[in-house]
């Protein structure tokens, strides 16, 4: 059946007055310092910069094709009238309009499907955006509910590869072969292994990156190897003292298991955060995080601020991951 002209043209308005209202947002959210809060037309990252570059092109999408719509418009409206004077001229002759569309028509068609893609696509991406966000805090969960279940039977000591006293020894029960054992606080990545060998193997393959460990296993010689995408804070493998800023301190001592009981604001200290992209939806500098508390949540990802707290064997220098004071520091 075909459509009216006047059913064309009234969805084609239809869509023209939508397309200036999303306009006329975006327009209005390119004005504000900061990002809103609420979310509204469209996910918009963390960070202002993002946001205006988001803003700028969903601005420019939906102009393109008001202006399509709007030319569509115009050009049915003086099609009428000129059909309008044909029919007038030949009294009661068939018109070839009349038997199916004209070339404005399927243009306007053209644009309204083009205008629904374009609103539904976002929709689409946000969707996948958040099952990824949802799977990673679920993970989070797990792996630390599984690091508690393995502190139960390890004296309340968090997952341990490293050799006490020894932070020249690299990791236990990682190299196998000729490769020599990764530095101290790679544990990082390896810490799955330790739950493998509690027999939680179901946990350990949750956190593992099956690339990188199958690669690892060639390499070290070891199939019982994991290698995770969830981080381990360096803190677990260190004492307290051994992180506090500007006083560089390198006692045997300092480089042990860190038992549950030691840290002292749970909700505040990252266990776990995910290395895996995307970290955040569309923002680089943020990332999943596991609290010692249980919990998890998207948490920034910044460098740590201080320049003394640097620290040997292989130490990276993010949060989370390097806390000043320790588990007896916070991390957000």
């Amino acid at each position: 059946m075909l459509l009216s002209r006047t059913f064309v043209r009234a969805a084609a308005w239809a869509t023209g007055v939508t397309l200036f209202g999303f306009c006329a947002a975006l327009v209005r959210l390119l004005t504000l310092p900061e990002t809103p809060p609420c979310g509204c037309f469209g996910f918009f990252p963390a960070s202002v910069t993002e946001a205006g570059r988001e803003a700028t092109m969903g601005l420019v999408r939906n102009g393109a094709l008001l202006v399509l719509t709007v030319l569509a418009v115009g050009g049915r409206g003086s099609g009428d009238r000129a059909t309008g004077r044909s029919g007038r001229e030949e009294a009661g002759a068939p018109s070839a309009t009349s038997r199916g569309f004209s070339l404005v028509e399927v243009l306007v068609a053209i644009g309204i499907i083009a205008v629904l893609i374009a609103l539904s696509v976002p929709v689409l991406g946000r969707a996948r955006r958040a099952a990824v966000f949802a799977r990673s805090l679920s993970n989070q969960r797990q792996l630390v509910a599984a690091i508690s279940e393995y502190a139960q039977s390890y004296a309340e000591m968090y997952p341990y590869l490293g050799e006490p006293g020894d932070p020249e020894a690299g990791l236990r029960g990682v190299a196998l072969g000729d490769e020599p054992a990764p530095s101290y606080f790679g544990s990082w990545a390896y810490w799955p292994t330790a739950l493998a060998v509690n027999g939680q193997e179901d946990s350990a393959t949750l956190a593992m990156n099956a690339e990188l460990t199958h690669r690892l296993r060639e390499l070290y010689n070891n199939p019982r190897l994991f290698a995770g995408y969830y981080m381990l804070t360096h803190a677990a493998s260190a004492a307290p003292d051994f992180w506090i800023p500007d006083d560089l301190r390198l006692d045997e001592s300092l480089f042990r298991a860190i038992r549950v009981s030691e840290v002292r604001f749970p909700a505040s200290k990252g266990l776990l955060a995910d290395a895996n992209e995307p970290v955040f939806p569309v923002d680089n500098d943020a990332w999943s995080v596991g609290l010692a508390d249980g919990s998890a949540g998207y948490r920034r990802r910044d460098p740590i601020q201080y320049d003394d707290l640097f620290r040997p064997y292989g130490a990276n220098p993010w949060s989370v991951l390097t806390t000043p004071h320790g588990v007896h520091g916070r991390d957000y």
